[in-house]
């Protein structure tokens, strides 16, 4: 196969194979590789003509990257999971190695994987795992801000910032509509789920497929924020705790936030200045706006080995 390997050499703290030892691996599969480091933006770098395959070889950030990229094309896109949280390839059971994937690439089934869809004053935003409005928006922005490029974070890190937010984070009065069907009071999160699980490895819709043409969309009212913030603090733990959420199955969902709102999909956060800011309260944005989210109408495809 012509591959194109998308590659993070920090992602899990750099722990992972070097980009020699993969191009090693796959050559010795009788694999034609392009390398591509994920350092230099999108913009820079372009997938040969003759590329059968993206392979992601990161984390689920990488693997945004490498299946946008493929869906471009229409062509597959593979994982090599060696990030820290693997929301992605953990929707499809344990992650498996690299030594153990890249023998079974060639003979690797092509599963559907849903791409959604999140518009909104910027735009319109692809994501894989999830987008949504209120806490873990907040903590994405913030979190981003502090990691800064090439860096990362420990899951523990990132969920005891999280759980700290909870404690702190204002409920918002929104109303919102599933599917047409109408929600209103107070809540921290609202979350359309691609995946079982999103951010740092935070299982919130164990039901979830990322290939099933549904959302799992998962709300938290601020009348559970005592036990979600609970949930935080022992999630980590085996077996895990059913997360104290609601959760509701549809396509479509249609928001409208204010007074200090904040959204994401995956990892971009809007307003942008949320990302610029120094504390974790950042500035609050006065105006109304609103979010949209829905499926892409085609699906992309990915390598899943068995």
């Amino acid at each position: 196969m012509n591959l194109f390997l998308l590659h993070n050499e920090k992602a899990g703290h750099g722990k992972g194979p070097t980009a020699d030892q993969l191009l090693s691996m796959m050559r010795d599969c009788g694999h034609t590789v392009q390398y591509q480091s994920t350092r230099p933006p999108a913009r820079e770098w372009k997938l040969a003509p003759a590329t059968d395959a993206v392979v992601a070889a990161g984390g689920d950030g990488t693997v945004r990257k490498a299946a946008l990229a493929a869906g471009r094309r229409q062509i597959p896109f593979a994982i090599l999971p060696l990030g820290t949280a693997n929301n992605i390839a953990h929707s499809f059971g344990p992650p498996e190695s690299p030594e153990r994937i890249i023998p079974r690439l060639a003979q690797a089934q092509t599963v559907p994987i849903d791409l959604g869809r999140a518009a909104g004053p910027w735009g319109e935003v692809s994501f894989l795992e999830s987008a949504g409005g209120g806490v873990i928006a907040r903590a994405i922005s913030y979190l981003s801000h502090r990691r800064g490029p090439g860096s990362t974070h420990s899951v523990d890190a990132a969920l005891a910032h999280l759980s700290q937010q909870v404690k702190h984070f204002p409920g918002q009065d929104w109303a919102f509509g599933i599917d047409g069907r109408k929600f209103s009071g107070r809540f921290l999160l609202v979350e359309a789920m691609n995946t079982p699980s999103l951010g740092p490895n935070l299982l919130l819709a164990p039901d979830s497929h990322p290939g099933d043409r549904q959302f799992d969309f998962v709300l938290v009212r601020e009348e559970a924020r005592s036990d979600f913030a609970h949930f935080l603090r022992h999630s980590t733990e085996r077996p895990r705790l059913p997360p104290p959420v609601e959760r509701i199955r549809g396509q479509r969902l249609s928001l409208t936030l204010s007074h200090g709102g904040a959204v994401h999909a995956d990892d971009y956060t809007w307003p942008q200045e949320l990302i610029q800011a120094h504390h974790p309260s950042p500035p609050s944005v006065e105006h109304a706006f609103s979010l949209t989210v829905t499926l892409d109408p085609t699906p992309i495809r990915m390598l899943k080995v068995t």
